[in-house]
């Protein structure tokens, strides 16, 4: 008789247990998809949020539009019609703590693998989408480099998408096909008015060090953060003669 009943009691457990279905979910407690109720980590299908840079562009004191009407020191008058330049290698700073985006690219052969958050930045724009960070919290500082570093310019990346900015048809490039790692478009107004625009360009790779913005903010897991900067255009007169 004792037999008989441990049967019955365990029969039941045995059906229950056979019925649930593990539930395959993100479990990274950084993400924004992030799932409590999750058994078992699925295979990227974790979201993370994105690093956004919140561009405010300057000529002198006053807001840069395409616009505007300028003077230079020898009354000139011009219109700068946009600006292109590279930016690249990000760092966010917690503490003593740095990190970079998530996203990566590589050499042939994986020899070198780095940040994939070389981008073009555009007079015009007035936002950036850097890439994803495991991020959220207080953030120090950030830092960037004004144009590309070496490692990137001295190396060849695979298996780039079709839109990427190291590609060759997607580069910024002089009249004959350089690349540059800066360009301005202006046009005079006065005393003589150009019938198309002028163009100049920065072929030879600047020797840019990293520049660091101390602003602090403070972002909610899940959310994205935005980074403000503000940005001055400067366009000498000697560019106008």
């Amino acid at each position: 008789m004792l037999s008989y009943l441990r049967l019955i009691f365990f029969i039941p457990i045995i059906f229950l247990s056979a019925c649930y279905d593990r539930k395959e979910a993100c479990l990274d407690t950084f993400a924004a998809n992030y799932d409590v109720t999750g058994d078992d980590a699925c295979s990227g299908c974790c979201t993370f949020p994105s690093l956004v840079l919140e561009f405010t562009h300057y000529n002198g004191d006053s807001i840069y539009k395409a616009t505007d009407t300028l003077i230079n020191d020898h009354l000139q008058e011009y219109v700068i019609e946009d600006v292109r330049y590279y930016l690249s290698d990000f760092t966010l700073f917690q503490g003593d703590s740095s990190h970079t985006i998530r996203e990566k690219i590589a050499t042939e052969n994986n020899k070198i693998i780095i940040a994939n958050d070389m981008k073009i930045m555009r007079s015009v724009d007035g936002e950036l989408n850097i890439g994803t960070v495991r991020l959220y919290g207080k953030f120090d500082s950030l830092s960037f480099h004004l144009g590309l570093t070496e490692e990137i310019t001295n190396n060849s990346f695979v298996g780039l998408p079709s839109n990427h900015v190291l590609l060759q048809n997607n580069k910024l490039k002089n009249s004959i096909g350089e690349t540059a790692y800066f360009t301005l478009k202006y046009k005079r107004l006065s005393p003589v008015m150009d019938t198309v625009s002028q163009n100049i360009y920065i072929t030879d790779r600047p020797n840019f060090t990293a520049l660091k913005s101390g602003t602090v903010i403070t972002s909610t897991k899940g959310t994205k953060i935005s980074y403000p900067l503000k940005l001055i255009i400067r366009c000498y007169c000697r560019i106008l003669t």
